[in-house]
């Protein structure tokens, strides 16, 4: 279990307060809880589903299994979640690497940026047309990070409308 961080300090109460916090697998809360990836494991549930490389998917919420789990990944996706959601995971992740690269914040994850583009109901939030690209509220040229607060989904003429502005 080389890739699991204990989490022995956590609270019981807030531990509840905060679903993110509770065993991805089964649901319990425990005292002692693991960190595999950014999936948070009870006890019994680290050593029955690490060993076997099973995890829950960032996005539809299925089990899968992934042999080749490296503990850089920032999200989970099983194969139909990658499949279906190929361009807006390359735009994420090409946009956190060049923001990135330049030192802003990249912190975005891809179901974030799917519930950005759900809440605007996959329009440009400048026309209302179909969205193409992920547009940076505070451009990265003037130190805009792509995070979940500095991006919205926008039309390619939009997006080159707005330009540095």
């Amino acid at each position: 279990m080389a890739n699991i961080k204990l989490l022995e300090d956590w609270n019981i109460s807030a531990l509840r307060e905060n679903k993110n916090h509770l065993c991805s697998y089964c649901g319990y809360v425990n005292q002692v809880m693991y960190e595999v990836g950014w999936q948070y494991l009870c006890y019994d549930c680290a050593i029955r589903n690490y060993s076997t490389h099973h995890f829950i998917c960032s996005i539809c919420g299925c089990s899968f299994e992934n042999k080749h789990y490296s503990s850089e990944e920032k999200e989970l996706l099983c194969k139909d979640c990658k499949k279906r959601y190929l361009k807006e995971y390359s735009s994420v992740y090409n946009n956190n690497k060049r923001t990135e690269r330049l030192g802003l914040h990249s912190n975005l994850l891809l179901c974030e940026w799917i519930d950005i583009i759900k809440m605007y109901s996959g329009k440009c939030v400048y026309c209302g047309g179909t969205y193409n690209d992920m547009d940076h509220i505070i451009p990265v040229s003037k130190g805009g990070g792509t995070t979940k607060n500095n991006v919205v989904p926008s039309c390619r003429k939009c997006n080159l409308r707005k330009g540095n502005a």
